[in-house]
C-alpha cells in the first residue's frame, strides 16, 4: 500500500453496525498503523455528502451518513471518493455537517462521462462546499507528497453539447474554474 491505505466499499450492501461490511471496515481501519501508513482513503459509490439536487434522500446515503461518518470521523480518514452524481464537488473538511479542519473531505467524481448536468440542491452552496461544478466532464488526481501532505487536482475534460443535454437540461461551463490544491494530513493536526 505504500503511504496510503485505499479502502473500498459497497453503496449498496448492509452497512449497519454488526453487518459483514461494517465489521469488515472497522477491522480495516483498525489495523492501519498511521505511523507507517499517514493516508487513509475510502471509495464508495454513493456520496455522503452531496450539494446537488438529485440522489439527496436515498437510503444507502441517509445509511452511509449515520453509520459510516462517525467512523471515518474517529479514525480520521482523510477523503472520501464517490460517484453516482454526474457532477463535480469538493468538500472543507467536515464533520456532522460543520466544517471542521480534522474532518474528512469529501470528494464527488461522478463527471467522468454521459451528462454532467446535476441541478444544485440550492443556488448557493452549502458552506462545507468547497468548489462545485454541473456542467464539465473531468476526473481527479491525488499525488501524495509526504505523510503530511498531497496535491488534489481536478482535471476537466469538456462539456456537454447542446444537442448532448438531455431531460435535465444544459449548463454553461464557468470559465477559469478549477480545483487544484494541497490537502494537509488531518491524521497529524495538533488536537
Amino acid at each position: 500500500y505504500g503511504p496510503a491505505r485505499h479502502i473500498v466499499l459497497s453503496s449498496y450492501s448492509n452497512m449497519d453496525p454488526g453487518s459483514k461490511q461494517y465489521t469488515w471496515l472497522v477491522d480495516q481501519l483498525n489495523e492501519v498503523d498511521r505511523s507507517v501508513t499517514p493516508w487513509l482513503f475510502v471509495s464508495l459509490h454513493c456520496p455522503i455528502y452531496n450539494s446537488f439536487r438529485l440522489h439527496r434522500r436515498e437510503p444507502q446515503l441517509l445509511h452511509a451518513k449515520r453509520f459510516l461518518e462517525p467512523l471515518f470521523v474517529s479514525h480520521h480518514v482523510n477523503m472520501v471518493f464517490a460517484g453516482h452524481v454526474h457532477a463535480y464537488m469538493r468538500t472543507k473538511p467536515v464533520i456532522y455537517d460543520e466544517v471542521n479542519d480534522a474532518g474528512p473531505i469529501y470528494v464527488i467524481v461522478g463527471n467522468g462521462g454521459r451528462q454532467a448536468n446535476a441541478p444544485y440542491h440550492r443556488n448557493e452552496a452549502e458552506e462545507w462546499v468547497l468548489l462545485r461544478d454541473h456542467a464539465e466532464f473531468g476526473y481527479g488526481v491525488l499525488d501524495i507528497i509526504n505523510s503530511t501532505h498531497a496535491f488534489w487536482e481536478w482535471e476537466q475534460t469538456g462539456f456537454n453539447a447542446p444537442e448532448e443535454a438531455g431531460k435535465l437540461g444544459r449548463y454553461e461551463p464557468i470559465e477559469g474554474q478549477s480545483d487544484r490544491g494541497y490537502v494537509q494530513n488531518q491524521f497529524f493536526l495538533k488536537k
